[in-house]
């Protein structure tokens, strides 16, 4: 009994690893065009933040501020990508719980720490304008 209880277990795996399998091979290209999607958007964030980090450091005379603004829009870029990814994966569904669960928890922290946030926000603020400078 065993052995035919083996037997059956063996055929439903195998029944479903071909389903598996066939599914794979029927998504493969746009698995392919979200890898891609992926790759094209890390490497152009890196782009975007060498280009940014030069503008920002004529203007800046913080390095750290400069770094700041680079890597916030390197990581825009990065998510851009992400989202582009899903969507050529015909995930919009998920990627519509993606975007409505990144909002909520967006608001949850921002609300939690507002404070902090708002004297960091001062703080590239001020160090962005000229007329102040460190030590003052």
């Amino acid at each position: 009994m065993n052995t035919l209880a083996m037997q059956d277990a063996l055929t439903n795996f195998s029944t479903q690893f071909k389903s598996w399998w066939e599914t794979l091979l029927s998504h493969l290209p746009e698995i392919v065009l979200a890898l891609t999607i992926l790759v094209i958007s890390y490497f152009l964030s890196q782009i975007v933040y060498r280009i940014t980090n030069k503008i920002v450091a004529s203007r800046v005379n913080q390095q750290s501020v400069g770094r700041l603004i680079s890597q916030t829009a390197s990581a825009l870029i990065i998510f851009l990508g992400l989202f582009m990814a899903l969507n050529a994966v015909n995930l919009g569904k998920s990627l519509t719980g993606l975007l409505a669960g990144a909002g909520i928890s967006g608001l949850i922290i921002g609300l939690a720490l507002q404070g902090t946030l708002s004297n960091t926000i001062s703080g590239i603020v001020l160090s962005l304008r000229k007329n102040i400078r460190v030590g003052d």
